[in-house]
Parts: C-alpha cells; sequence; structure tokens
C-alpha cells in the first residue's frame, strides 16, 4: 500500500477545519505532497486566516483527534512560521486542498 491518504480522511479533515469561516486556505505539505510518504506518516497542513488563532488550532486538533482517522494531524498557522526554509517549502511544494472564495462587495 502506498502512503496516500483516503479520500474520505480528506474530505473529513477540510470539513472539519473549514467549518470554521476564518480559514481561508490550507495547504498541505511535507512526505505527503512530495509523494514520499508511507501508510503512518501524518499529515502536515498550514492553515491560512488573518484571524486564526492558537485557540482555533487546538479547538481542530481536538476535533480531528476525535475522528477514526489513523494518521497524526499536524497543523501550523501559516502566518506563524518564521522559518523561511519551511515557508518556501510549503509555498513550492505544498498542494492546496481548500481556498475559501471571496464574494464580492456589492456597491
Amino acid at each position: 500500500m502506498n502512503g496516500e491518504l483516503k479520500p474520505e480522511y480528506r474530505r473529513r479533515i477540510i470539513e472539519i477545519l473549514t467549518a470554521n469561516p476564518k480559514v481561508e486556505r490550507v495547504v498541505l505539505f511535507g512526505s505527503r505532497a512530495r509523494g514520499e510518504a508511507r501508510p503512518a506518516s501524518d499529515v502536515d497542513l498550514a492553515l491560512y486566516g488573518k484571524d486564526l488563532t492558537l485557540a482555533d488550532l487546538a479547538r481542530f486538533q481536538a476535533e480531528l483527534e476525535e475522528t477514526d482517522i489513523p494518521q497524526r494531524i499536524d497543523l501550523i498557522l501559516a502566518d506563524a512560521i518564521d522559518n523561511l526554509s519551511l515557508r518556501n517549502q510549503i509555498e513550492t511544494e505544498g498542494i492546496e486542498w481548500f481556498r475559501r472564495r471571496r464574494e464580492e462587495a456589492v456597491p
């Protein structure tokens, strides 16, 4: 078996994260994005949203731990990444899982 994440697990993760309207974008990075993952490899996700907080991250993590997804899911707030190498890796190798569409303001 390869290291691909089951589609139903991916859908559940996205459903949990995007239930919060502050999540603007979700990007997969790390070994799964590079195609180097094993079945037990963790799922590394960068979350984008200017109003996201560490408390939001903790709530997401708690809810994800209640699922039947066997892989560990590691979440990081993209705006809080100080490591330029990691930031560059996410932007160049990352796979966008979700982007919230912005509704145009009516004049």
